[in-house]
């Protein structure tokens, strides 16, 4: 509405006005801040509704809920509230390190793609580690007989997240260190290549 008003103030007050310097700068005014309503608009228009870094965001958060469910359980002791505590751990750094490298590198980036392509990446298989973390604490909740092997199970993915975890947390220390644009050094590059390796090695745990 204003910068209609704008316009068409400044556009009539150059044809019946005297003050035409006046007016023409009014409308030019409105101009632009039509024109920056409308570039506006059709940026959030093209990031809206696209999977990214919102969504998974958002699946961590409501795991996280989930497996806050599990503390609860009569016959799991302490796991669930191990379990909990690395879902919430996962959520925080995942978020810190994505805010760090918006920070460091420009979008686009070979640096920020490899980066935010292997927290992903780690940070998915964490994640399929306590989705089934939470199934089988569900499980030895409801049984009727020992579930020492579940148990062991629960226990080695929970060593493994942490493992994964710990890496997080030195990723994005090191890249907090680094000047914006900054070259990759070593120790960087040998924690991408543990992560990489951890993430391998999750799977095999989520088959």
């Amino acid at each position: 509405m204003v910068p209609g008003i704008l316009i068409l103030g400044g556009l009539a007050g150059v044809i019946f006005t005297s003050l035409k310097v006046i007016f023409c700068l009014t409308m030019l005014l409105g101009i632009g801040l039509f024109l920056t309503r409308v570039l506006v608009k059709k940026s959030i228009e093209a990031t809206s509704g696209l999977p990214g870094l919102d969504s998974f965001l958002e699946e961590l958060k409501q795991q996280e809920h989930k497996v806050a469910q599990t503390k609860y359980l009569a016959k799991v002791g302490t796991l669930g509230e191990k379990a909990h505590a690395q879902a919430k751990a996962l959520t925080d750094r995942y978020l810190l390190i994505n805010k760090i490298l918006d920070i460091k590198f420009n979008s686009g980036e070979l640096a920020y793609s490899r980066y935010q392509n292997a927290v992903h990446a780690a940070s998915e298989s964490l994640s399929d580690n306590l989705k089934l973390i939470t199934s089988t604490l569900s499980s030895i909740d409801v049984s009727s007989t020992p579930a020492e092997d579940q148990k062991q199970l629960v226990n080695q993915l929970l060593e493994s997240n942490a493992e994964t975890l710990r890496l997080l947390s030195d990723l994005s220390h090191s890249l907090d260190q680094i000047n914006a644009g900054g070259s990759l050094d070593t120790s960087l590059e040998n924690s991408m290549d543990e992560l990489k390796r951890l993430t391998e090695l999750a799977k095999k745990y989520s088959r």
